[in-house]
């Protein structure tokens, strides 16, 4: 990994491989191929970007509370809930400024209390996982 580092800039280097986290540390720019088809084609820096602005991390204070969100959320049909834990959820939209109008609503109506909030920066596992399951 420090030779393809240290080479960065001087000269272009093919890098297969399916551990994704040595693509994120080494890596300028990414295909993710499926099946031979490509899927994803841009810098490392752009696929980041075009996956995380549409995703939110959200942890609530209970179980209780992160289950009436889910069950809240899913009547909403811009919205996908996606599990991390039982209090941790991502949810997509269509883009993240929708996300953040349509979380405080969901809140209020519920009386839910949200510990925190953030837009989520995916990995590039999770982005591969994404466009091979959902592409």
């Amino acid at each position: 990994m420090d030779i393809i580092r240290s080479l960065r800039g001087a000269v272009t280097v093919f890098f297969s491989t399916h551990i994704l986290s040595d693509v994120e540390n080494v890596c300028d720019y990414a295909l993710i191929l499926d099946k031979g088809k490509v899927l994803v084609d841009n810098t490392m820096e752009n696929i980041k970007k075009q996956y995380a602005d549409n995703t939110a991390k959200l942890r609530f204070y209970s179980v209780s509370d992160s289950h009436k969100f889910v069950e809240l959320a899913k009547s909403r049909k811009e919205l996908i809930t996606e599990k991390i834990n039982d209090l941790d959820y991502l949810l997509r939209g269509m883009d993240i400024l929708t996300i953040g109008k349509m979380i405080p609503s969901i809140l209020a109506e519920a009386h839910i209390g949200l510990e925190s909030y953030s837009a989520h920066v995916p990995s590039l596992e999770d982005i591969f996982l994404e466009v091979t399951t959902h592409g």
